[in-house]
């Protein structure tokens, strides 16, 4: 992994810092918008469906969802991390990537839909069409993502997300009244039609481009074993780490049952919108941090201070404006506990801020161990917490234990933030 440390800092110092500055607004700008996207279609599926059904719905969504997270995530942040590295052959390690992504979605929705049979009573082969269709839409649509970054394409994303995130809401108005699982189906659909376009159009001409601008011989890059050992490494913390967020409708649904599943998915997408903002200032400072020793941390905990203070901020404003979500979610929620749950989920957001910004440090310092055994602790930690909680608070109980969970990874990454700093952390003292 050293050879690995030395090429993403050679990345960074490629880059001047208005490129960076541009390709990073733009990554955080998509992600608030589609955040705010989905905040709309949850808001209109609760509209036209009952609590009950759109609590199966989320149910199976979080399984697809966590699926395609653990499936696509080791292998996208490798995308963005070793595509831009000099002499990478950027297109082999695309077909690698995509070969290794497609394989594990398709195993493990399968899986999920097995999952999903048992415990939400569904039938075993609709199950598995549905899981495993899913998983590969949403995986693929995750890695198109680390694609088009790692192949400085991220303005393109704006366009590519809003575009998905309109069709999902027109497919679950449309779809509502005449099949069973519309809000499944619109995610599904608009996922797979948008990682279509972008793997059969732009990612070709942006690999053109690039080529044609830089033909610089293919040697000496980043192999399919450096991309592996990062898929592996990388993706398996940070698919604990999101897979948590993920599961939750799901467990919620099978403890608590549909009307509880509903309230936590509805809440989540509104709390998710402070994760989207803290994860986007996270990559944005993996891309733009130096080499320098001195300056790594120190940018760190600036990063950190302005994340969190915008984080308290929003929290507040989510708070404030808990009554008005529960009226958005229509008549049927009124009397269920929505804007606790809110509440208690957007604490666990702003208290999870400093592992966010302390990962996204370590990560660019191609320290993926450390990330890796956090992340095990926080999932150990979170699991078997929410379960019990949900068994005796339902969707309430299941918001504490994530908050529970969220806070003990969070006081790690500041306690890691506050102490490190030391030339012993220099990554190229220390191995990954």
């Amino acid at each position: 992994m050293t050879s690995l440390r030395v090429q993403l800092r050679d990345v960074v110092r490629r880059f001047p810092d208005t490129h960076v500055a541009v390709h990073s607004a733009a990554l955080i700008t998509t992600w608030i918008i589609t955040a705010a996207t989905g905040i709309i279609f949850w808001s209109i599926a609760a509209r036209v469906m009952s609590p009950e059904r759109l609590g199966v719905d989320t149910a199976l969504i979080s399984l697809i969802s966590t699926a395609g997270i653990v499936a696509a995530t080791g292998t996208g942040n490798s995308f963005v991390a070793l595509l831009p590295a000099p002499g990478c052959d950027r297109q082999k390690r695309l077909a690698d990537g995509y070969f290794i992504v497609g394989l594990l979605s398709t195993v493990i929705g399968a899986a999920m839909g097995i999952v999903a049979s048992a415990t939400l009573h569904l039938d075993l082969a609709t199950a598995v069409c549905w899981t495993t269709t899913g998983s590969v839409a949403s995986a693929t649509y995750i890695l198109k993502d680390s694609a088009l970054v790692g192949l400085g394409g991220t303005p393109k994303l704006l366009g590519q997300n809003l575009g998905a995130s309109i069709a999902k809401i027109g497919l679950v108005i449309l779809l509502a009244s005449y099949v069973s699982h519309p809000a499944v189906l619109a995610t599904v659909v608009s996922s797979a039609v948008v990682s279509a376009m972008a793997l059969g159009i732009v990612i070709p001409r942006l690999l053109t481009t690039l080529t044609a601008d830089s033909p610089a011989t293919m040697s000496g890059g980043p192999t399919r074993k450096d991309l592996a050992v990062f898929s592996i490494r990388d993706g398996a913390g940070s698919a604990m780490a999101n897979g948590v967020f993920l599961i939750l409708p799901f467990l919620t649904t099978w403890i608590a049952g549909a009307t509880q599943g509903a309230v936590v998915a509805l809440t989540l997408s509104f709390s998710l919108s402070l994760e989207l903002v803290s994860g986007g200032v996270g990559t944005a400072l993996t891309a733009g941090l130096s080499a320098s020793p001195e300056r790594l941390w120190e940018r760190g905990r600036r990063a950190w201070l302005i994340t969190q203070a915008i984080a308290i901020v929003t929290a507040l404003g989510l708070i404030v404006a808990g009554p008005a979500v529960a009226a958005i979610l229509g008549s049927q929620y009124q009397h269920l506990p929505v804007v606790s749950v809110l509440i208690i989920l957007a604490v666990g957001s702003v208290a999870r801020v400093p592992f966010v910004i302390w990962s996204s440090v370590v990560r660019a310092m191609g320290r993926t161990g450390s990330i890796l055994i956090t992340n095990a602790f926080g999932t150990a930690l979170a699991i078997p917490l929410i379960m019990w909680c949900t068994t005796q608070w339902g969707a309430v109980g299941a918001a504490v234990g994530l908050t529970i969970a969220s806070t003990a990874t969070g006081f790690i990454g500041a306690v890691g933030i506050l102490t490190n700093g030391r030339p012993a952390f220099h990554p190229s003292k220390n191995s990954a």
